[in-house]
């Protein structure tokens, strides 16, 4: 089933020209008349997509092109100057009533809050407006006042709140009813660095249990993430589609291939399946199915988000491995100093040639492990040593 179609969409803007601010008779005629010349300007130029229900989609491309117009099209905030949208079959300008609690559409974080209301007030508006009843809305509520981390501000006016308060409240409250399909605009990470990792960890979870994304982001890195396929846009129209940067597929039979990865401790050697911050080093076993002349291995340790916290190989190292023959076994230790705080991480492991012109294997995700609570002061992903010193003056 389709989840959103769009069919020639187009979307014009009519502007005025800017060869008034050029002429001095021009504008003495408009200060008279009251009239400008104008130009149309086509911000959408018949645009077609299909997006299946459970797909993720993405939309990038430079300032102008036209992404948040389309986005605005599909949630039903623009009307088309030609063509139509549907969602989940559904006029997204004609059946609200059929499609508000289906849809998320989350643009600007914050905007749409009522600043006089306090915290709990805007969750109870909104949770009204979808419907709930008296016992739903105090589920929904409670969920959405944890998740943004402001139990203690419910009772707070929105206006006094910081503008990071303010875009976790925007994002919790946008997920307050469950929605189907998910539509962003260059908002999918609000807040402080560690409401940020939680929010995505909020997201893939949401991809991975079916829900439909349409997202426009200028962080190929995010896209890459949560999408399936990226459009890229530029002046109106989608000029190219395709799927994240591909990667390799876990594959037997190749040159050289990886049959073991484990998380050991450094001083008994055991394996095991969470670390405390400091030291932890990772064994990667690989086979070789035929000569390979200049083996490479390398990791990248990643946070549950999927964000980059480490990479390296041996190559880079400097660490140049021997020629190996068919059946050889090659053993990699790396020992690494990490100073991470808690929480879950996620190690990918390769192997493949010099500067990764042949790929031989590759095993995203291949080990999963959890550094145990170290230090309660601090947040964030690193483990920092810090001296605090002050003074009065």
């Amino acid at each position: 089933m389709l989840a959103i179609e769009a069919r020639n969409l187009t979307r014009e803007f009519t502007i005025a020209s800017p060869e008034v601010s050029h002429s001095l008779k021009h504008t003495i005629l408009h200060m008279l008349t009251g009239k400008y010349r104008q130009r149309v300007i086509t911000a959408v130029n018949n645009v077609s997509l299909s997006i299946d229900s459970g797909m993720s989609y993405g939309l990038m491309g430079p300032n102008g092109a036209g992404k948040t117009t389309l986005i605005k099209m599909v949630a039903g905030i623009l009307p088309p100057t030609r063509g139509y949208v549907k969602v989940l079959g559904f006029n997204p300008l004609r059946d609200i009533e059929a499609l508000k609690r289906r849809v998320a559409v989350i643009v600007a974080l914050g905007s749409n809050l009522y600043s006089e209301l306090t915290v709990k007030e805007n969750l109870d508006f909104y949770a009204r407006y979808m419907g709930f009843s008296r016992r739903e809305r105090k589920e929904r509520i409670k969920w959405a006042l944890e998740f943004s981390e402001l139990e203690e501000f419910a009772d707070t006016k929105v206006k006094k709140l910081s503008s990071g308060m303010v875009a976790r409240l925007a994002f919790a409250r946008s997920f307050i009813h469950d929605p189907d399909v998910i539509l962003i605009d260059e908002a999918l990470a609000p807040g402080d660095e560690r409401f940020r990792r939680r929010a995505l960890e909020f997201l893939l979870a949401k991809r991975d249990e079916g829900k439909t994304f349409m997202v426009a982001t200028h962080d190929r890195n995010i896209a890459e993430r949560i999408c399936d396929v990226i459009g890229f846009m530029n002046r109106g129209v989608i000029v190219e589609e395709a799927e994240p940067s591909s990667r390799p597929t876990e594959a037997t039979g190749s040159k050289m291939e990886i049959t073991e990865v484990k998380l050991l401790d450094p001083a008994t050697l055991k394996e095991v399946s969470s670390v405390k911050a400091g030291s932890l080093l990772i064994r990667v076993v690989c086979r070789a199915n035929s000569r390979v002349e200049s083996p490479v291995v390398g990791i990248r340790i990643t946070d549950a988000a999927g964000s980059i916290v480490y990479g390296t190989n041996t190559w880079r190292k400097s660490i140049h491995l021997p020629p190996l023959s068919s059946g050889d076994i090659l053993i990699v230790d790396f020992k690494q100093k990490l100073p991470l705080n808690s929480g879950f991480y996620h190690v990918t492991v390769a192997a493949h040639t010099p500067g990764s012109a042949e790929v031989f294997d590759w095993r995203e995700r291949a080990l999963s492990f959890r550094v145990t609570p170290t230090d309660s002061s601090s947040d964030g992903m690193l483990l920092a040593e810090t001296e605090i010193s002050y003074r009065v003056v």
